[in-house]
């Protein structure tokens, strides 16, 4: 079968991208207290593997992500356990089944720059150095947008984060 390459975000919220219009496009909120981006683009890597039906390649913004993802695939080849997840495990967990039962090579993962379209300079280098493609860069802008519409989605009243912000500082 033929490989999709997957783009997902490192916003707050997940987001994955395929082609325009494509029905495996998705965003939404991490529906949690913890609302990091790390969680958002793990979040989005879950959402590609628990929904994947080919091979694909997973083009991630997040190095940590793309890293501790890279250390599953080689546990998986193993058939041995990876090191124990810092952070999110609730997730990684979730990850990490899929792809020990998924055949060897049926999901791949590298890293690209994120908002290579900010820094032409950067992107100029990134292209020449052969790290990324301009649709690497197109995609990674549309799954940014689908991120951002996922967190607009639950923004929390301005009113809200004062108060919040304020008992933190009381509590210190």
């Amino acid at each position: 079968p033929s490989s999709r390459t997957i783009r997902i975000t490192r916003e707050e919220d997940g987001g994955v991208y395929v082609a325009p219009s494509h029905p495996y496009n998705a965003k939404g909120s991490l529906a949690t207290r913890s609302q990091t981006s790390y969680r958002g683009e793990l979040r989005a890597v879950a959402h590609v593997v628990t929904h994947a039906i080919q091979p694909v390649e997973i083009v991630s913004d997040c190095q940590a992500v793309v890293r501790r993802f890279e250390q599953v695939l080689k546990a998986a080849t193993r058939n041995s356990r990876p090191p124990p997840a810092d952070a999110e495990t609730d997730i990684w967990e979730v990850v990490e089944a899929r792809v020990a039962n998924a055949p060897p090579g049926f999901f791949t993962i590298r890293w690209m720059p994120s908002h290579l379209r900010e820094k032409p300079d950067a992107a100029r280098i990134a292209i020449a150095e052969g790290l990324v493609t301009q649709d690497d860069i197109d995609r990674n802008d549309e799954v940014d947008a689908l991120a951002r519409d996922g967190a607009d989605a639950h923004r929390v009243p301005a009113e809200y984060r004062i108060i919040a912000k304020s008992r933190r500082r009381i509590a210190d």
